[in-house]
Order: C-alpha cells, then sequence, then structure tokens
C-alpha cells in the first residue's frame, strides 16, 4: 500500500469512527510527518494537510488548555472538519 493509499485508509477510518481522535492524530503523525513519503498531487491538497497537520499536533481535550491558550489549541471538531475536507480531495485516488 502506498502512502497516499495509508493516509486516505487513515483519514476515511478517523471519518467513520473506527479510530478515535488521539489515535488518529498519532498515526496522522508518524505518517505525515515522520515517514514524509505522501505526494501531493495538487496544492490545495498539500495547505490541507499541513493544515491538518498543525491542528492534530496541538489537539486537546482539557477545557484548561484552551482558557490557558486561546486560539492555539483545537478540538475534536475542528479536526474532525478538516478531515473531511481532506477526504473530498483523496476522492480522486484510485484503491
Amino acid at each position: 500500500m502506498q502512502q497516499n493509499e495509508e493516509l486516505y485508509y487513515l483519514v476515511a477510518g478517523f471519518l467513520s469512527d473506527w479510530c478515535d481522535i488521539e489515535l488518529f492524530c498519532d498515526e496522522f503523525y508518524k505518517m505525515y510527518d515522520l515517514e514524509s513519503l505522501y505526494c501531493v498531487t495538487n496544492k490545495a491538497e498539500e495547505q490541507a494537510l499541513k493544515e491538518l497537520d498543525m491542528m492534530a499536533g496541538r489537539f486537546s481535550e482539557f477545557d484548561e488548555d484552551f482558557k490557558k491558550a486561546p486560539n492555539v489549541f483545537f478540538k475534536e471538531g475542528e479536526i474532525r472538519q478538516k478531515a473531511e475536507e481532506i477526504f473530498r480531495l483523496f476522492s480522486n485516488i484510485k484503491i
């Protein structure tokens, strides 16, 4: 399976509740940041993935984080919304 397909399945799994937000953020980091073999097909996809990477790295489930540092952390709903955008961008991948 190629890196693009692995990211596609990870995003699809998160959106279908196959994995929780913490697992998604950890796996996205490993696949996108550490392995960095992903082949971007267009600028919109590249920008959306960079945004999701930043958001996943700043996920928090704690209200205290949002009170101490407003506009720094992201909630699950925000990450899910960005994942849905990326899922639509991935629609050109043949699986």
